[in-house]
């Protein structure tokens, strides 16, 4: 019930948060349209005046309809003047802001990758298998192949995840959504992994589906790498010519 509830809580929000937006959206298009209506008002009411005074030109002193005609004209040209100045300002203020999110951006991935290749390391079946034997091998202990194995899951599962779950998070804040994704891939690989090597350590060597609990382990490790290869040219593409989202 208390999940429901706060799910129901959590929809509201983002309902609310989505309202804002429209009507804000909504605001600026009236206040454009109000703009350029009255724009268009003011040109139909100068030359309407123009004409007037041109009708009558005989009763109206030169000078002043010299006056008057150029009017409208130079009305528009400054509104023109005015909107091109402000997003002139509106993009030399941007662009900083735009070059700090963007080096927020590559510091997360570049943690975020690194975090990644640590624990692909740390993880590396064959790696975890030779460390094994190694550690064994210390210990005055036979290493046949189910203790190297049983070993090797037991590095495989104190590798953390902490720093990669971390890091991920910072990714999935920064986006954009197709890098969070991407980044999110490679997190839940990291965990297959470690469910795979729990499986593995859990199961009798004499058992039937030993065999497929060790590839299973070897084969969730493929499947990191090839999340991990997946997001580095996505990530390395969108810093580089991808526009800030």
């Amino acid at each position: 019930m208390l999940l429901l509830a706060a799910t129901l809580l959590l929809l509201l929000l983002f309902l609310a948060a989505l309202l804002l937006l429209l009507l804000r959206l909504l605001f600026g298009l009236l206040l454009l349209f109000l703009r350029v209506l009255l724009l268009l008002l003011a040109g139909a009411g100068w030359c309407w005046l123009v004409l007037a005074c041109t009708a009558s030109s005989t009763a109206m002193d030169p000078t002043i309809l010299a006056a008057i005609i150029p009017t409208p004209v130079a009305v528009i040209a400054a509104a023109a003047a005015y909107a091109a100045g402000r997003s002139q300002a509106r993009g030399a203020h941007q662009g900083p802001i735009d070059a700090v999110r963007r080096q927020h951006q590559r510091d997360a991935y570049a943690a975020f990758l690194h975090a990644a290749n640590v624990y692909t390391e740390a993880t590396n079946w064959e790696r975890c298998k030779d460390q094994a034997r190694e550690d064994l091998r210390a210990a005055g202990q036979r290493h046949t192949t189910e203790l190297v194995e049983s070993e090797a899951c037991s590095l495989v599962m104190s590798a953390s995840r902490e720093q990669l779950t971390v890091a991920g998070a910072v990714v999935d804040l920064e986006g954009p959504e197709h890098i969070a994704v991407l980044a999110g891939e490679v997190t839940r690989a990291a965990s297959y992994v470690e469910a795979a090597a729990v499986h593995h350590g859990l199961v009798v060597p004499s058992d039937a589906g030993y065999d497929e609990e060790r590839d299973e382990v070897d084969g969730t490790h493929r499947v990191l790498r090839r999340a991990i290869h997946a997001f580095t040219p996505a990530a390395r593409k969108y810093l580089n010519d991808g526009r800030i989202t």
